[in-house]
């Protein structure tokens, strides 16, 4: 990923291009209206000191949650299990990101989801005043 001045613009900016253009990518834990296609929403979770790099150095987890528009049991799991896969081949493909579980959950619409913990690793660089990730 490129140096920014925000670590969620460059998250935004490396998952825009994984996405199917028919899902929606909400940026912020946005509430959420009647769903039409596949939402992925990213919200960040922690940030930590990078146990195997030196200082500066921030292990950052965003919750990625990848949301099913489709109620009906069955037809909703089958969707679901598909843009999941389909999520995570993408981000493993991407360098700077990574992945370490995905947990089934409820979307606060009752909407079938997963969230994902996404990881990568950033750095501040004091003379430019930027984050790398």
């Amino acid at each position: 990923m490129p140096v920014v001045q925000n670590v969620r613009t460059a998250v935004i900016a490396a998952l825009t291009p994984l996405l199917p253009a028919d899902w929606k990518l909400v940026a912020y834990g946005a509430n959420l209206d009647t769903l039409s296609s596949p939402v992925v929403r990213l919200q960040i979770k922690t940030i930590e000191r990078h146990p195997a790099a030196p200082n500066g150095a921030r292990l950052v987890t965003y919750t990625l949650t990848i949301i099913e528009p489709k109620t009906a049991p069955g037809a909703a799991d089958d969707a679901l299990d598909t843009n999941l896969l389909k999520l995570i081949e993408a981000i493993d493909a991407t360098d700077g990101l990574g992945w370490s579980s995905a947990e089934r959950v409820a979307a606060e619409t009752g909407n079938p989801a997963f969230d994902i913990s996404l990881t990568f690793t950033v750095t501040n660089n004091p003379a430019e005043g930027v984050v790398t990730p």
